[in-house]
C-alpha cells in the first residue's frame, strides 16, 4: 500500500510537535518513538520533553494509562481529577488549552471488531474521563511493545483503524493523519454579534425559524439527530462542575440545520449544541441569523431586543457554500416563494443544508446527485469547524452538476464529511417544496421519495 505525500497538497505545512510524559509501556513507546522519527523525516520541529513551550506548539502528544482487566473497556477508562488539557495549559502557561492534543493509551481489544457507535462511545468516554481532544488506542501488547493496529479516535466520531501489519505504512499514514488534523485551523467559533441588526417585526414575520424547527422534528423521527449530548453521561458530577466552571463545556450536538431567508437576504442557521440547543426539539431563539463575514468572524444580526445563541460550529463553511453558490430569482407567492426569471428577489440557488453523522447505503443519482470526496486534494479528513472542512465543502459543490448545469433537474447535492457524517444542500429547481429542508428530508424518508438509503450505525472509516 502507498501513504500519499501530503506534502504535495496546498495546505501542508511544517509543524511544531511537542512530546509530553513518558511512555507508561513499551507498546506506547515503540509508536511514539517512531511517530517523532518520521514526523522529523517529513519537515516537522521535534521538542521532546520542554520545560516550556515556544509560542506555538501544532501537535502535542503525551500518554495515558488504562488499566489492564476483564471488565469492559469503559468500565476500566479510570478519571482524572483534573482534566489533562487544562493541566497542560496551567503547568505550561499556554494561552489557550492545546487543541491538538493527542493522548496515547494502550488497551488489548480491537475497535475494528467493534460497532460504529460503541467505538464512538468509547472513545467520548475515555476523551472526557481523560480531558483531551483526541485519543490513539494502541490494541497490543504492552509488555513486548508489539503493536497490532492503532485507532485514531476525535471527537465527532471518527475512528480510522490502521493495521500493525506494514510498521512504516502505519507509521506514515498515521503522521499524516495528525498532520492534516493539525493544519486545519478552527474558524467555526469565530463571530460576532451586531445587536438590533434586524428589526423584531422582519424576525418575526420570517417563516424560516418555523421550518428549521419543523425539519428539526422530522429529523429526529427519521433518526438522523441524537439527543443532545453532556459531558455528565460520560464523568462524574464533580469532574463535569470542572468542565462547566473552568472550560465552559457541558453539552455538544451532532448535525445542523440551515437554510437562506431571501426576504431578508441572510441564512438561518442553528444554534450550538454548547449553548445548549436540542435541535430535534428547537425553539424560535435557538435560530441565529448570520449576515455576513467581516475580518474572518461571521456576523450574527441580533434581532431587536433579543440576546442570541452562537451558531453552529459548521455556520462559516455553510455560509460559504451560500454566497458562492449560482444565483435564481424568487417571488413570493402567498407564504412560499416560487422560482421566477422575472422576480424580484436574487438568492443563491442553494436554499438549505442539513449536516447528519450518518453514513450512506446507496443513493438514487436520478433525484439526488451525490459528489465524492475529492481524495487527491484531501486524501485525509480534517475536524468540524475548521478551514479545512470548508474547503471540502466548497470543493465538492464546485463539482456539483446539478448546482451548476440549469439542464440538472436535480435538486438535492450530497457529499461526505469522512468518517462522521454527510451534509446534503437543497436546490431552488424544479417545483419547490413550500418549507424549506421538506424536499431533502423527502429524499431521507423511506415513506416519501427515500432516494437517500442511510444508517446511523455504520459510518466508513476512510
Amino acid at each position: 500500500m502507498m501513504v500519499p505525500d501530503i506534502r504535495e497538497c496546498s495546505w501542508w505545512r511544517p509543524l511544531t510537535v511537542a512530546l509530553v510524559g513518558e511512555p507508561f509501556d513499551e507498546a506506547q513507546k515503540r509508536l511514539s518513538d517512531g511517530l517523532l522519527a518520521t514526523f522529523e523525516e517529513e519537515g516537522h520541529h521535534i521538542i521532546h520533553q520542554p520545560e516550556k513551550f515556544p509560542g506555538r506548539v501544532d501537535i502535542m502528544l503525551t500518554f495515558h494509562e488504562i488499566p489492564q482487566g476483564d471488565a469492559p473497556l469503559q468500565d476500566r477508562i479510570e478519571e482524572r481529577h483534573w482534566p489533562l488539557a487544562l493541566h497542560l495549559k496551567r503547568e505550561f502557561g499556554l494561552e489557550k488549552r492545546p487543541e491538538n492534543l493527542i493522548t496515547f493509551v494502550t488497551i488489548s481489544e480491537s475497535l475494528r471488531e467493534m460497532p460504529h457507535l460503541e467505538v464512538v462511545e468509547i472513545a467520548r468516554i475515555a476523551m472526557t474521563r481523560i480531558g483531551t481532544p483526541k485519543v490513539i488506542f494502541i490494541t497490543g501488547e504492552p509488555g513486548s511493545g508489539r503493536v497490532e493496529e492503532v485507532t485514531l479516535c476525535t471527537m465527532e466520531g471518527g475512528h480510522p483503524t490502521i493495521s500493525g501489519d506494514d510498521w512504516p505504512y502505519l507509521l506514515r499514514d498515521l503522521s499524516n493523519r495528525l498532520v492534516a488534523l493539525a493544519c486545519a485551523q478552527e474558524v467555526g467559533g469565530r463571530y460576532r454579534v451586531i445587536k438590533d441588526a434586524l428589526s423584531r417585526e422582519d424576525w418575526l414575520s420570517s417563516s424560516i425559524p418555523d421550518d428549521l424547527i419543523e425539519a428539526g422534528h422530522r429529523m429526529d423521527q427519521l433518526d438522523l439527530l441524537p439527543p443532545l449530548l453532556e459531558l455528565s453521561q460520560w464523568v462524574s458530577p464533580s469532574l463535569a462542575r470542572v468542565y462547566e466552571r473552568f472550560m465552559n463545556m457541558k453539552h455538544f450536538s451532532e448535525g445542523m440545520l440551515c437554510a437562506w431567508e431571501p426576504e431578508l437576504n441572510l441564512m438561518m442557521v442553528t444554534g450550538s449544541g454548547s449553548w445548549g440547543v436540542d435541535k430535534r426539539h428547537l425553539e424560535r431563539e435557538d435560530v441565529v441569523p448570520i449576515g455576513e463575514v467581516s475580518e474572518g468572524s461571521i456576523l450574527v444580526y441580533a434581532p431587536e431586543g433579543m440576546a442570541t445563541k452562537g451558531p453552529s460550529v459548521e455556520t462559516r463553511e455553510f455560509f460559504e457554500a451560500f454566497l458562492r453558490a449560482p444565483t435564481v430569482r424568487l417571488r413570493k407567492v402567498g407564504k412560499a416563494w416560487r422560482i421566477d426569471p422575472d422576480g424580484p428577489v436574487e438568492a443563491p440557488l442553494i436554499r438549505s443544508i442539513i449536516h447528519a453523522h450518518v453514513g450512506i447505503i446507496d443513493v438514487d443519482d436520478r433525484l439526488v446527485e451525490w459528489v465524492p470526496t475529492n481524495r487527491e486534494k484531501f486524501p485525509y479528513p480534517f475536524g468540524c469547524g475548521t478551514d479545512l472542512m470548508m474547503d471540502v465543502t466548497l470543493d465538492a459543490l464546485s463539482r456539483s452538476n446539478a448546482l451548476h448545469d440549469p439542464d440538472d433537474p436535480r435538486a438535492v447535492v450530497l457529499w461526505n464529511f469522512e468518517n462522521h457524517g454527510i451534509a446534503a444542500a437543497e436546490l431552488w429547481k424544479g417545483e419547490p417544496r413550500e418549507h424549506a429542508i421538506q424536499l431533502t428530508l423527502d429524499m431521507f424518508d423511506p415513506e416519501a421519495v427515500g432516494a437517500i438509503r442511510y444508517t446511523p450505525d455504520r459510518i466508513v472509516q476512510v
